[in-house]
């Protein structure tokens, strides 16, 4: 154990006295801060206190609530570095969806028969295809969650009583369903409750997130709130941009604005806001965009970038594309290429362009060689030829001088040709 009054923050690092007071705090509390204001940290920081100073002793623990399976592994992840693994067992870091399924899979024998979901049911993504009990959406999945801990006031104290402390990271992401669930589970309990997010991101305003949800947090758990004004990550103009968009979508974060009012003197001709009336009026009025920078401002296609959500509909970025290439504009989704890089003939990509491009050691081989066996599955008679050529192909070919684009564009289309000719009919009766 730790005294609360002599705990420094894990890994050397240095924070502000109002992140300090976040971190210490034994009190509900709303964070509110901008991108870049390094708002997971102060949470695994919190967690480390807490559990050091053992605030949070056995046999309680620490619920993580995040909105994204990154996020909850990213933070589970920085308190096991932090405060090892020994305490970081009592760190629970969960997605909402993952929280409320755990509950509806457990515990919904207590609902009457006719309200429970069926033992096989599937999740679908949109309300509409959901037909419960056999098909429920993520919204069915919350509504049956509260119906639980609503019939079992026995599973309500439990779960108190297990979670002395209960963060929820991304709160401007919770929906009015979600929030409805976390208020019956701990509002009036106690269990000290510490949400933060940045209304800027609510990335989810199209599932419904709570435009209000901050407000409602600090009336309904008499939270304090907080408002973090740093950001380490941005420049001065990204800065700025990102105040007019986020004054546009959520004027509540004005306070933050005024943090970076020193800002407000930049050329307002670096960036801009457009609204437009769908996809294919953005997709076009963007592409003659492009079109306009690379003929009459000279600027570099491979300079230009769009950015877009990973799970935005692929029909955007299939008709960006479309635009750009009846324009000449040729364009790759990276996204793509990151999927079908995670393929195993991909893995095999890799692993070879590694060897040839940086060191030869053993375990670079041992790497190409597992992700060649496992698209070979066991299937050949001549695991052991084919992996010479292999090894070959792999000798016959000096090192990539790096900066020599020549070199390696050579290299690169030697290595399609090989796994063309080599590997597509050595592994297409693998797949087939």
């Amino acid at each position: 154990m730790i005294d609360a009054s002599v705990w420094e923050p894990k890994d050397g690092l240095k924070f502000d006295d109002k992140s300090l007071d976040i971190i210490k705090s034994n009190n509900n509390i709303a964070v509110l801060a901008g991108p870049g204001a390094g708002k997971t940290e102060i949470l695994a920081q919190k967690a480390c206190f807490i559990l050091e100073t053992e605030l949070c002793s056995w046999p309680y623990n620490i619920l993580s609530i995040s909105r994204k399976r990154e996020s909850a592994s990213n933070i589970k992840e920085r308190v096991s570095l932090r405060c090892g693994n020994l305490l970081s067992e009592r760190f629970h870091s969960f997605t909402i969806e993952a929280f409320t399924k755990s509950i509806v899979d457990r515990f919904t024998y207590v609902l009457p028969k006719h309200e429970q979901p069926s033992e096989d049911y599937s999740l679908v993504f949109n309300h509409w295809e959901s037909s419960f009990p056999k098909k429920l959406s993520f919204d069915d999945i919350t509504l049956t969650a509260i119906k639980i801990v609503k019939a079992s006031p026995n599973l309500m104290k439990s779960i108190r009583a297990t979670y002395k402390y209960v963060f929820i990271d991304e709160f401007q992401d919770l929906n009015g369903h979600q929030y409805d669930f976390v208020k019956l589970l701990f509002c009036e309990s106690d269990s000290v409750v510490t949400i933060v997010g940045d209304t800027k991101q609510a990335i989810m305003k199209f599932a419904h997130a709570l435009p209000d949800g901050f407000v409602k947090f600090e009336v309904d758990f008499k939270a304090q709130p907080i408002v973090i004004y740093t950001n380490f990550r941005a420049s001065p103009e990204l800065k700025c941009f990102i105040d007019s968009v986020g004054s546009a979508w959520w004027p509540i974060n004005s306070d933050i604005s005024k943090a970076n009012s020193q800002y407000d003197k930049l050329n307002k001709e670096d960036y801009s806001m457009l609204r437009f009336e769908n996809e294919d009026h953005e997709a076009k009025q963007l592409s003659l965009k492009i079109k306009h920078w690379i003929e009459e401002e000279g600027i570099k296609p491979e300079d230009i970038a769009v950015l877009f959500r990973v799970n935005t509909n692929n029909n955007y970025s299939r008709n960006l594309s479309k635009r750009l290439l009846d324009l000449g504009i040729l364009s790759v989704n990276e996204s793509n290429v990151q999927d079908h890089l995670s393929e195993p003939l991909g893995k095999v990509m890799i692993s070879l362009l590694s060897l040839l491009t940086r060191s030869r050691d053993v375990d670079s081989w041992e790497s190409l060689r597992d992700s060649y066996l496992y698209c070979r599955s066991g299937s050949s008679d001549y695991e052991d030829f084919e992996l010479s050529k292999i090894l070959d192909f792999i000798s016959n070919h000096k090192y990539y001088k790096e900066g020599d684009h020549k070199s390696f564009d050579d290299l690169l289309s030697d290595t399609v040709d090989f796994m063309n000719e080599f590997f597509y009919d050595n592994l297409r009766n693998t797949w087939v």
